[in-house]
Order: structure tokens, then C-alpha cells, then sequence
């Protein structure tokens, strides 16, 4: 079993001085974080393997496929 502690992930993602960090890639499955800054849309593409989103603060809007959702 993998374990990811938040805090270390964004503190090496901010030590790099990127928005985001790919921490775990396996055939099925893509997991990092992301900043976005207010008001700036993410300019993440479709990926063929699953992935996982976690909003931590502030509001985000997702499409999948023809399916938008507001949370």
C-alpha cells in the first residue's frame, strides 16, 4: 500500500515552483495536485488512464464527456 501525506505533496510540488505534481502513475490510475489560482480555468486534457479530483477549498466545475457538474 502506497501512502501520500497532503502537506509533503505540496510542499515538493511548491519547491519545484509548478502548479501541479504527478505523485502517483500506474497503468489505470493518475493522481497529483493542482493550484489554480481564482478565476483561471485548469488546463488539464482528457487522460486515458482513471483520475481522481479533491477539491480543497474554493469551487471547481468538471466535465465528463457530455456531463458538467458545479461543486
Amino acid at each position: 500500500m502506497q501512502a501520500y501525506e497532503l502537506s509533503k505533496l505540496i510542499s515538493k510540488k511548491e519547491s519545484r515552483d509548478k502548479l501541479n505534481l504527478e505523485f502517483l502513475k500506474v497503468p489505470d490510475l493518475s493522481m497529483g495536485t493542482i493550484r489554480s489560482p481564482r478565476g483561471r480555468s485548469c488546463s488539464q486534457v482528457p487522460h486515458t488512464e482513471g483520475e481522481v479530483y479533491y477539491v480543497v477549498s474554493g469551487r471547481a466545475q468538471i466535465q465528463v464527456a457530455d456531463a458538467e457538474d458545479d461543486r
